[in-house]
Parts: structure tokens; C-alpha cells; sequence
């Protein structure tokens, strides 16, 4: 939110879509932005009646990208990597509690990995598609790239941290 307020503020028209399938579509708002929801037929009208010139997106999936890779040839794709959606079923090892989660995790993590390593073929040899990757940290990237056995070229993506704001409070001395 606050990343599109920015953009806002220096003369940016940015328009949100918000790619869900279990929100009823619609028109909302938050805090002075303007949210689309919707699935497949909504994003792809959108697309196919705007005049974009980047496609901003996050958690990038198989299902978004179904929606819209015929919608977005020629226009520069930025895509914000976080974790959850590209990462190995390992490093989030945390997450799963019993061996029938991580029996499912594998087999999502299969997919992803089948997925991520077609989005990035298509990043360095399809000249049709324009992306460029965000990653939250170097380390990340690294991670990444070993996962999917499969390096970008370094002019094809960017590292931004994320911002974590600390808060501190005066520690009150022991009774």
C-alpha cells in the first residue's frame, strides 16, 4: 500500500487489481486507493481495454499467469518475489507440522519449481516478455537461483529490502 501511495504522490496513475478467486468482484478502497477484485475474466478485460505499459505484480502464480500472459506481451512485468511462491518446500520447513503436510508441500514445491523455471526461460529467451525481478535481499536471490538451477542475468532483476520498522520501548528495571 504504501509503495503504490508513493507512486500516487509522484504523478503515477496506479490501478490495483487484487486476483482472487474466493472474493466476490468488485470495486473497493483503501485508505485513498482504489482496489479491482476479480479472476480471470476481470483481469483479462482490464488488461485488454487499458493502455498499461507495466504490469506491477506480486505473488506471481500459475493461475495469474494463465490470466494474463497473452494481455502482456511487449510490456515491461515487474514481479516482486517474496518467498512463499517461489521457495522450496524445505526452506519453509517451519510451516508443516505433520508428514501429510509435507508430503503436500513437496508436491506444491514440484509445481512451483516447474512453473518459476518456465516464467524465467521465458524472462531471458522469450523477447516478447519484458520482465524484471524483485528480490528482498541478495540472499534471497541466491537461494532462489540454486533452487531452480537456473541463474538470471544480473540486468534482469533488482534487490529492494523490504522495510521492517523496529519498535523500540524503555525497558522498565526488574521489581
Amino acid at each position: 500500500h504504501s509503495r503504490v501511495m508513493e507512486y500516487k504522490k509522484n504523478g503515477y496513475i496506479v490501478d490495483v487489481f487484487k486476483f482472487n478467486e474466493r472474493y466476490p468482484k468488485g470495486y473497493s478502497e483503501f485508505y485513498g486507493i482504489d482496489i479491482m477484485t476479480g479472476y480471470y475474466e476481470e483481469v483479462t478485460n482490464l488488461l485488454m481495454t487499458s493502455n498499461y505499459h507495466t504490469i506491477l505484480i506480486h505473488f506471481l502464480s500459475e493461475a495469474i499467469w494463465e490470466g494474463i500472459k497473452s494481455f502482456v506481451k511487449g510490456k515491461k512485468i515487474i514481479v516482486w518475489l517474496h518467498g512463499s511462491e517461489i521457495q522450496a518446500w524445505w526452506r519453509r520447513k517451519f510451516n508443516y507440522t505433520s508428514q501429510k503436510e509435507i508430503d503436500d508441500a513437496k508436491k506444491l514445491s514440484e509445481q512451483r519449481t516447474i512453473f518459476w523455471r518456465k516464467i524465467f526461460d521465458l524472462a531471458i529467451n522469450n523477447e516478447e516478455y519484458h520482465f524484471h525481478f524483485i528480490f528482498v535481499s541478495n540472499s534471497f536471490a541466491e537461494s532462489v537461483f540454486d533452487d531452480l538451477d537456473l541463474r538470471l542475468p544480473r540486468e534482469m532483476y533488482s534487490i529492494i529490502h523490504n522495510f521492517i520498522k523496529l519498535l523500540t520501548r524503555k525497558m522498565e528495571s526488574a521489581p
